[in-house]
């Protein structure tokens, strides 16, 4: 009798898998459809181009406060410079971080920020060198600042160079100020106009085109414009130039000595007006008396008319005292802090 033979079952190695079914196929696999890879990128893509111009956003914010705050250490240096030399720097014109001048005035009326000069930064929060500009009535190194201030305006043609000051106007043309005495700029983040930073002489680096706003700020004349573009601009006022120079006490203030002078005028005219009546008073009493008593009133009479015109040459001595003694003292060339070494 024949025994059945029994082969054993073969194990199923695991990376085989299971077996196909019996009528051949395999079972389905689950997994991402290209669509599906497509739709995750777009949204991952999406997310991360969102923070990166939120992020450079905020950079950019950031940045021009910066600026901003470093334009006003720059202006309260402009400001102390005056004070204490009595002119402001000069441009700097090769890239040494001080005032160029020949010994009377300034070398050129535009140039970089003499940052050694005033102790500030050399370049803003952009990388930039900061662009500086002095009017030209307020170029000399000699002549004193206090016979400038609330003297300057803007010259259009610049036929009068010792009364001339910068224009600042806005975008649309309207002015702002016509007697600026100087103005610093920031050319913001495009940098149009602004110098190359290692390059003497001077040069511009992406002139702006004539039709944009930030060509009138980088064309080297005595026009800028406050918003042009992303540019940054800061201009000294000529009025708060000259509220520091009077706390520097290089300018006498003659408010008081009006006041006085006109109070001893009208001191004068009350009593030369009290003699007047004086006088006639004394008069109109000698008319009416006896003549027994004629010579006696006339006596009253002289002696009343020779008092008053005491009063009245004491008053007018007076008077003209005051004026003499209150009239203001302003500073000369050659005296005071702004006699020192003649480096702008």
């Amino acid at each position: 009798m024949n025994r059945p033979i029994h082969t054993p079952a073969r194990p199923i190695h695991p990376s085989v898998g299971p077996s196909p079914s019996a009528n051949g196929n395999h079972p389905p696999q689950r997994g991402f459809s290209l669509l599906e890879m497509a739709i995750v990128l777009l949204i991952f893509g999406s997310v991360l181009a969102g923070g990166i111009t939120t992020f450079s956003a905020q950079r950019a914010k950031h940045q021009r406060q910066q600026v901003e705050t470093t334009l006003g250490t720059i202006r309260d240096a402009l400001l102390w410079h005056a004070s204490v030399n009595g002119y402001l720097p000069c441009p700097d014109i090769n890239l040494d971080g001080r005032g160029d001048n020949d010994g009377t005035q300034c070398t050129a009326r535009v140039g970089v920020l003499p940052w050694v000069d005033l102790n500030v930064p050399r370049l803003d929060a952009f990388g930039n060198l900061f662009t500086y500009s002095v009017g030209q009535a307020y170029q000399s190194i000699l002549t004193p600042i206090t016979q400038k201030t609330g003297t300057a305006v803007h010259c259009a043609t610049l036929t009068d160079p010792l009364h001339c000051a910068i224009l600042v106007q806005d975008v649309g043309g309207t002015a702002l100020t016509n007697d600026a005495p100087a103005v610093v700029l920031s050319h913001g983040k495009n940098g149009k106009g602004r110098y190359q930073p290692n390059t003497v002489p001077l040069v511009r680096m992406d002139l702006p085109a004539v039709t944009e706003q930030e060509y009138e700020n980088a064309n080297d004349d005595d026009t800028y414009v406050q918003g042009a573009g992303d540019d940054i601009l800061l201009w000294l006022s000529a009025s708060s130039l000259k509220g520091q120079l009077v706390d520097a006490g290089q300018i006498t203030t003659t408010t008081t000595s009006t006041t006085d002078t006109s109070s001893s005028s009208s001191s004068s005219l009350s009593s030369s007006a009290s003699a007047s009546s004086s006088i006639s008073s004394s008069s109109s009493a000698s008319a009416s008396t006896t003549s027994s008593s004629s010579s006696s009133s006339s006596l009253s009479s002289s002696a009343s008319a020779s008092a008053s015109f005491s009063t009245i040459s004491s008053s007018s001595s007076l008077s003209s005292s005051s004026s003499s003694s209150s009239s203001p003292l302003l500073p000369q060339a050659g005296q005071g802090p702004h006699a020192a070494a003649p480096r702008g």
